[in-house]
């Protein structure tokens, strides 16, 4: 169901129309205007989705690759503005909406990741192919940065200090072991082979007793 949301989207050619009620827009144009400078916290999906209320007017930063993008002109008191569908990993969607600069907002590829700062304004009804549907909204004042790539994780990373300190001692402990191991090897006996071994020299003995061989004519 994700996945035909998604190719929804992709395949839509007009900005996607959001249902904002009268409410809605004062905080609204807040959020575009940029009135409130407070350090944004870092939201996943289903914190927005779980709890809409709790976020509610709140900055919030979320992170998600981009999968369309619209152009809405100004209305009103609205400056014109960019609207980005970001998907998350699990393919769930968030609408990122802020003010158009005077590039046009042209440096937003799709498929990029980027991190949005915005204001969030709970829950907003989507019209999804032919059914309406519901999309965490955010409102910024300023365009999206690229979000950082991740590098690959050392194999010592999120190791604490006691996790250095109970390896350490673990470390001592096998060698203590071993070496005691070592200690208790019982000694093998030293073999006595006594004085080393003395050849008589024959020649002078067969040459006292005049020993000769036997002559061959006989």
């Amino acid at each position: 169901m994700i996945a035909i949301i998604l190719g929804l989207l992709i395949a839509a050619q007009a900005p996607v129309e959001i249902g904002l009620s009268l409410a809605d827009l004062p905080m609204y144009k807040a959020a575009l205007d940029g009135r409130d400078d407070s350090p944004p916290v870092a939201v996943q999906f289903r914190d927005l989705w779980g709890r809409p209320a709790a976020y509610r007017g709140h900055r919030v930063r979320v992170e998600g690759r981009i999968v369309r993008r619209f152009q809405a002109p100004a209305s009103g008191e609205l400056p014109a503005r960019v609207e980005l569908w970001l998907a998350t990993p699990a393919d769930d969607v968030i609408c990122a909406v802020f003010p158009q600069s005077v590039q046009g907002g042209d440096g937003f590829r799709e498929k990029s990741t980027v991190a949005m700062e915005g204001t969030s304004l709970g829950l907003v009804r989507y019209q999804g192919g032919d059914v309406a549907r519901l999309a965490p909204l955010i409102v910024g004042c300023g365009e999206p940065s690229p979000a950082p790539v991740a590098g690959p994780k050392s194999s010592s990373a999120g190791w604490r200090e006691t996790d250095w300190m109970i390896a350490a001692v673990a470390a001592v402990v096998v060698a203590m072991l071993l070496a005691r191991a070592h200690l208790r090897r019982p000694v093998r006996p030293r073999i006595d082979l006594g004085p080393p071994l003395e050849f008589e020299d024959q020649s002078d003995e067969a040459a006292s007793r005049g020993s000769t061989l036997p002559d061959s004519r006989e």
